[in-house]
């Protein structure tokens, strides 16, 4: 009965020590992303109230268009990536270290950032960043996802690009007509 009871105790003691300790991280976790969920919440409803009162209204740009192309937003601001590590694999399967199979290719430590800018028609998305350009035809499939993220501490709101396997975070804090007017082409390109 006495050695009973002990593992009774022992096994009643680590569940409640277990408890303690996943309450604990649960409530530091609730405390730790509170802000960023109230300002996601406050982004959705501003995109979703001036989406409303929205009208595409064609821009002029110093770049020259094809005809039949309008450009309806321009955008000075932050674009945010990771980095991709190249990975030089050996030849043969066998010499070939296990460990890089379950390993991401590029370092989850922070983001990078630099200035960019992203011009978009109705047709195309422009990205110029470093006096590189990125052209991005615009399909049926959504490559725009207004999205709120974080880099080091500090919480953005704005939109995620989804290309060629990459994705680039761009901020846009309080110029929401990028979105809005990609919004509105679209609904356009599918009546």
């Amino acid at each position: 009965m006495g050695e009973r009871f002990t593992l009774v105790i022992i096994f009643a003691s680590i569940w409640i020590a277990a408890l303690i300790v996943s309450g604990s991280l649960a409530i530091w976790w609730r405390k730790k992303f509170k802000n960023f969920k109230i300002q996601k919440k406050l982004y959705q409803e501003m995109l979703t109230t001036a989406l409303e009162n929205y009208n595409l209204k064609p821009i002029e740009i110093e770049y020259p268009l094809p005809v039949g192309e309008t450009a309806y937003a321009s955008l000075t601001t932050k674009l945010f990536y990771k980095k991709i590590k190249e990975k030089h694999f050996k030849t043969s399967f066998f010499e070939n270290n296990f460990k890089n199979d379950y390993r991401l290719f590029y370092s989850n430590k922070k983001l990078l950032e630099e200035e960019c800018r992203v011009i978009l028609t109705n047709k195309r998305l422009l990205l110029e960043a470093k006096m590189e350009y990125l052209i991005v035809k615009l399909t049926s499939k959504s490559i725009i996802h207004e999205v709120t993220f974080s880099n080091s501490k500090t919480i953005f709101n704005g939109f995620e690009l989804n290309v060629l396997d990459k994705r680039f975070l761009i901020a846009c804090e309080d110029n929401f007509d990028l979105i809005l007017a990609y919004k509105k082409i679209k609904e356009h390109h599918n009546e």
